[in-house]
């Protein structure tokens, strides 16, 4: 095999697996969106529920309802426990994922791997009209999205032209 063919080849692997990777953090995203969405369709049947009924039930505490508990018989008061609660998926920390960084990460770190992810994934790498081509240009287009929502957030400085009045 000839040394372009090897670099070509992993080139495309690499971007397969990040692709994967991306698709499987668009899979997670869509999981989480409809587990609130249930969970908020439970929550307000149960509001809905209390509304019409006559006697009074036990309210479920908020770590129940984020755990997913149904509503508990009558029993008397306790002590409510408290149950760690899944963490909220934000689109910072959506897009800290997307580029592969701990969240909390400053933005020279977030710099250095859109360079890198940016670099990785740029479309004249590949063949024009390709598969890998079309790979490249998705995953670039996600990793500048996210990028851009990242310096938003961390860069104090990012929105001050947007302020000013003429």
């Amino acid at each position: 095999m000839s040394w372009p063919k090897r670099i070509r080849n992993i080139a495309a692997s690499q971007l397969n697996a990040i692709k994967d990777r991306l698709d499987r953090i668009d899979e997670e995203s869509a999981m989480e969106t409809l587990e609130r969405v249930g969970a908020r369709a439970a929550a307000e049947q149960e509001l809905s529920d209390a509304l019409h009924e006559t006697a009074p039930r036990p309210l479920r505490t908020p770590a129940e309802i984020a755990a997913g508990a149904q509503p508990r018989a009558a029993q008397p008061a306790t002590q409510p426990t408290t149950q760690p609660t899944a963490p909220v998926v934000t689109p910072l920390s959506r897009s800290y994922r997307i580029l592969g960084l701990p969240e909390g990460a400053p933005l020279t770190e977030v710099a250095a791997r859109y360079k890198e992810l940016a670099a990785r994934s740029d479309p004249k790498r590949f063949e024009p009209g390709s598969t890998d081509e079309a790979n490249a240009r998705d995953i670039l287009k996600r990793v500048e999205d996210a990028y851009k929502a990242l310096a938003e957030a961390l860069d104090p400085a990012a929105g001050r032209f947007d302020k000013l009045e003429l």
